[in-house]
């Protein structure tokens, strides 16, 4: 039987898991077209159900009894049965829209994204970020467009008219979190306002606290010297752009004087927090990037 015969295809692949899809069988009952996705999940869900399990188990049985071997035969599940996703050539990185999920079914106009490995599960990531990820990917697993290019010119917008929420939002919903540890072991020199001295490989956590300090005591500015711990970070506006300089602080103590002496790239953090992020499963598609800009390049080739 050749790919283009088989009715249920394999989609994604992990250690334990597969991930099937059934609209090839699904598409070979008559009538499929005026049939609800309710009633397709339901063919789905009873598939597995009356049938699936109990052949799996023969097969299983089957393969280990003539190896010695009954008590490894593996039992198959069906633990989520989804309206749409993306699956990332990366493991355990995925997006998908739930129909349903251990035994429950869930309305069309209310069905949940589960996501994992993705940034918009990431609580390390701010929580402005996370929510406008989960409305580009929402939109993007959700699409009724066919054209790759219709459904990113209308995540366009939406990144658009998020970005000027994002210039507008507190600093603390727009600021990754980071732990900042071995302080000691890279920075050499916290003293210069002009920045810090730090040794090779200092990660960039370190020397966006270093930063910190270098102002604060540079400056001789108002705050306690911070070594170490769960910090928020951002770009600092006006850096170099092939070496960007980084400013920590301490969550629910932003310095009063940080807007001064160090200003946030509010248009790099929306692009590391925003745009980067659903750029990469927009490439893993194949489809057009977001940009800062809003100018979407075209696929020439596709």
């Amino acid at each position: 039987m050749t790919t283009e015969d088989q009715l249920i295809e394999l989609v994604y692949g992990d250690t334990d898991s597969l991930y099937m899809s059934y609209e090839g069988l699904i598409n070979t009952i008559e009538g499929v077209e005026n049939m609800t996705l309710r009633e397709k999940v339901e063919i789905i869900v009873r598939i597995n159900q009356e049938f699936l399990n109990q052949h799996n188990k023969e097969f299983m049985e089957e393969y280990y009894a003539p190896r010695h071997s009954r008590d490894m035969v593996q039992e198959f599940e069906l633990e989520t049965v989804c309206k749409s996703g993306v699956w990332l050539n990366v493991k355990k990185r995925y997006a998908q829209v739930l129909a349903w999920q251990d035994g429950k079914y869930f309305d069309e106009d209310d069905m949940p994204v589960k996501a994992k490995g993705l940034e918009i599960v990431k609580s390390s990531y701010p929580s402005l970020g996370r929510k406008i990820l989960k409305e580009l990917m929402n939109h993007l697993i959700n699409s009724e467009h066919t054209n790759g290019a219709l459904c990113v010119h209308e995540m366009n917008i939406i990144a658009q008219q998020r970005k000027r929420e994002w210039d507008a939002a507190d600093i603390e919903l727009i600021c990754p979190t980071t732990s900042v540890n071995y302080y000691m072991k890279y920075i050499e020199d916290d003293t210069n306002p002009l920045g810090p001295v730090a040794r090779k490989k200092a990660p960039f956590q370190v020397k966006g606290l270093a930063m910190y300090n270098c102002l604060r005591q540079g400056y001789n500015l108002p705050g306690d010297p911070l070594y170490g711990g769960k910090m928020r970070y951002y770009a600092i506006k006006g850096s170099n752009p092939k070496n960007v300089q980084f400013f920590c602080f301490q969550a629910g103590s932003y310095p009063k004087w940080a807007p001064q002496y160090a200003p946030i790239d509010r248009s790099v953090m929306y692009q590391r927090c925003v745009l980067d992020p659903i750029n990469r499963v927009l490439e893993a598609c194949g489809m057009p990037l977001l940009s800062l800009t809003g100018f979407i390049q075209p696929n020439l080739f596709g």
